[in-house]
């Protein structure tokens, strides 16, 4: 798939989804593969008809959002795909992850068979039930039986009975904590609704369709709490397969130790990688500067693929922008790539009054005191973009709540809007292009008209490349909003200076350039 069609399409999604009701167009949006982009024209397929009728019903609506997202007019052709080899898409959700599910015509709303190859029967593989997410095995054996098809009990693995599992070192036991993340603590919203629909999926065993499932964005935004999700709903419901959460911290460590060994503990290092039926890698851009391990891991996946075995990963960033050889970042996205995005005011509200909730339901000692909604609505707009922070606000409000009211007062706007400023020092100053590009004019020499101008030579376009680069990571514009406040640049430009900038930063191919982009950054976030 072409790059640029990727991202124009995620923009073109990102502004879709500010109108309001826009929760089934995105959802139809994301029905769709962007294929190319040739002139003015961004081709996109479907495997569903129901999706292509409906976008085609509105594509003038889907053309202003792509236009304004490339910041010229564009056009927009869907075409349809039944290739049974494509990827197919998630469903969409009505009334959230508790409500009713209404498929696309042409998904698999049938139960999908495939075969792990070498190991396993065909199983039958049915569609995630979005009204349960914790499931009895009975209940778990049960459902594989429903919508009047005949019954299957899925068969374990040959050399994986209940009697004879064998130890995988792997398996590792979960701590509390890591038990509580499940789907259905979970918060929804637009920002994250299709990863949360794809490892929903996944967990169920539907792994024709996402594998392997690669999920990104940035940290704090809920990667971690989907891939444990994931791991515990495997766990509690199908037990015969054995499910692996690793961080690519610890895989190195692993790795690193396992080679140092004899060769007894080498194989039997990669036995276990190999054994797995689904193996979920955290944080896998800190593999990318691991020569061995890198090679480990492709062999790994390589086999995992090959046998029908589910991998998950999870990145800052999509596979291509990760800086790794093309023969790895091609193969990590070659099944289902979806973004978690920084939530925005109306998933804060929802996070903050579900985390709320949920502390006052656990009745612990010192959290007694009660916040009203309005004030829980002020939390949101003072709160920042990560969500483990804006857990742990709710939690730090509550308890200032509770003494307050111990002593006959109540919290109030500017108590919580305190407690922001203490929680994200820096994160709440909004930073703005004008600033970002009066920074990046006096620290490398360049003036605003040359800036934002046609010029070309060297000291100009790196200095233009670093000001986009960092309107990119400091602000929440699209790359067109990007591209207009630097002389009307197109989608395509911006794009070319984020790939410039993020190989500099990669390879560190120019020292001063590498440290003056690192200045910029600290000192316009401080």
């Amino acid at each position: 798939m072409d790059q640029d069609a990727i991202f124009l399409w995620d923009d073109t999604r990102r502004i879709v989804a500010r109108q309001p009701d826009s929760g089934r167009r995105v959802a139809m949006l994301g029905a769709c593969t962007p294929v190319s982009i040739e002139d003015d024209v961004l081709t996109v397929t479907t495997d569903s008809a129901y999706a292509k009728r409906n976008l085609e019903a509105d594509i003038e609506l889907f053309e202003a959002a792509l236009s304004e997202a490339a910041f010229m007019p564009m056009h927009l052709v869907i075409e349809l795909h039944r290739d049974e080899d494509r990827p197919q898409f998630p469903p969409i959700i009505r009334d959230g992850i508790n409500g009713d599910i209404e498929w696309f015509e042409g998904s698999p709303t049938q139960a999908t068979p495939f075969t792990v190859v070498g190991e396993r029967e065909p199983a039958t593989v049915i569609p995630f039930e979005a009204t349960k997410t914790t499931l009895s095995e009975d209940e778990f054996r049960a459902q594989l039986g429903n919508d009047d098809r005949e019954r299957h009990e899925p068969r374990p693995l040959a050399s994986r009975s209940r009697a004879n599992l064998r130890e995988n070192h792997l398996t590792r036991e979960a701590s509390d904590q890591d038990l509580k993340l499940t789907f259905e603590n979970f918060v929804e919203g637009d920002e994250n609704r299709l990863a949360l629909i794809a490892a929903k999926q996944v967990a169920n065993g539907n792994n024709a369709q996402y594998n392997p499932l690669f999920i990104y964005g940035e940290s704090g935004l809920g990667k971690t709490h989907l891939l444990m999700s994931i791991k515990n709903y495997v766990a509690n419901n199908d037990p015969t397969r054995v499910c692996a959460y690793i961080t690519a911290t610890d895989f190195i460590g692993d790795y690193t130790k396992a080679m140092a060994g004899e060769r007894s503990i080498i194989q039997e290092f990669t036995e276990d990688y190999r054994d797995v039926d689904v193996l979920i890698l955290d944080d896998i851009q800190h593999l990318k500067n691991a020569t061995g391990t890198v090679q480990f891991f492709f062999e790994t996946f390589n086999y995992l693929i090959s046998h029908g075995k589910q991998i998950v990963l999870a990145a800052d960033e999509p596979p291509a922008m990760l800086g790794m050889s093309e023969r790895i970042a091609s193969r990590m996205g070659s099944g289902y790539e979806v973004p978690v995005q920084i939530p925005a005011l109306e998933l804060k509200r929802s996070l903050i009054h579900t985390f709320y909730r949920r502390y006052k339901e656990e009745g612990l000692v010192g959290y007694e005191g009660t916040i009203e909604d309005g004030i829980l609505n002020v939390m949101a707009e003072a709160a920042g973009d990560n969500i483990r922070l804006i857990k742990s606000y709710v939690q730090q409000c509550l308890f200032l709540a509770s003494e307050l009211e111990k002593h006959g007062a109540k919290i109030t706007d500017d108590d919580v809007r305190a407690k922001a400023k203490d929680k994200w020092p820096h994160g709440q100053r909004r930073v703005t292009v004008e600033e970002i590009q009066h920074n990046v004019e006096q620290a490398m020499g360049v003036s605003h008209a040359d800036l934002v101008g046609t010029k070309r030579n060297r000291e100009i376009a790196q200095a233009r490349h670093v000001a986009i680069w960092l309107c990119h990571q400091l602000t929440d514009l699209t790359y067109a909003e990007i591209g207009a406040r630097f002389g009307g640049r197109s989608h395509t430009t911006v794009m070319h200076s984020f790939r410039y900038v993020n190989t500099v930063l990669s390879e560190r191919t120019d020292r001063n350039l590498y440290e003056t982009i690192g200045q910029l950054r600290r000192k316009l976030e401080a």
